[in-house]
């Protein structure tokens, strides 16, 4: 290791400025006190701009900034009004597609339910025709067993007049042919 005393590093500090200045005025073409005159200017030029521009500089920029923060919050709060629209939207679309399955099941029920009351007329209906055509056949076995009974009469009536050679009024010697016929049923059924 190499120790040097102060005279030499001095001296070797000072050849190394030396060097140092020699390649600038050799790289750039300008002298130290060219130099030092550039950087004085350049000086004075910052601090004039600091001071005079520089202000109005930063608050354009300050304000250009603003402007760029209040666009985003506007972007931002669309897009959660956007968002928001959405949500709404789809809870109403669900709350409508809630009401046209509530408006089909009514419509369903009601059809179920006028169904039942046709089928309940018409079985209303059946029966009263039923019970109208069982009315009219118990007319009708009426009016027949009167009937039969007339030609009983008749026929019993001929038959005793064949027998009897001559003719019976009927009016003088009435038949009853109610307890003729319940004394035949009675025969049937002991029989």
């Amino acid at each position: 290791m190499l120790v040097l005393g102060w005279d030499e590093f001095s001296e070797k500090v000072e050849n190394l400025i030396n060097y140092g200045i020699r390649l600038i005025q050799d790289g750039l073409g300008i002298t130290l006190s060219e130099m030092l005159i550039q950087l004085c200017a350049t000086l004075v030029l910052f601090l004039v701009v600091r001071f005079f521009v520089w202000n109005k500089v930063t608050a354009i920029l300050d304000k250009r900034k603003q402007l760029v923060k209040d666009a985003i919050k506007t972007k931002d709060e669309a897009i959660k009004a956007h968002d928001d629209l959405i949500k709404e939207d789809e809870l109403k679309r669900i709350e409508m597609k809630k009401e046209a399955n509530r408006i089909i099941e009514n419509a369903k029920q009601k059809s179920y339910d006028e169904a039942e009351q046709i089928i309940l007329n018409a079985q209303n209906e059946a029966k009263q025709k039923i019970d109208a055509a069982q009315k009219e056949i118990e007319v009708m076995i009426s009016e027949s067993e009167e009937q039969m009974k007339k030609e009983i009469v008749d026929v019993a009536y001929e038959m005793a007049e064949v027998i009897v050679k001559k003719e019976i009024e009927k009016d003088k010697y009435p038949l009853d042919v109610d307890d003729f016929i319940k004394k035949v049923h009675m025969d049937d059924k002991r029989n």
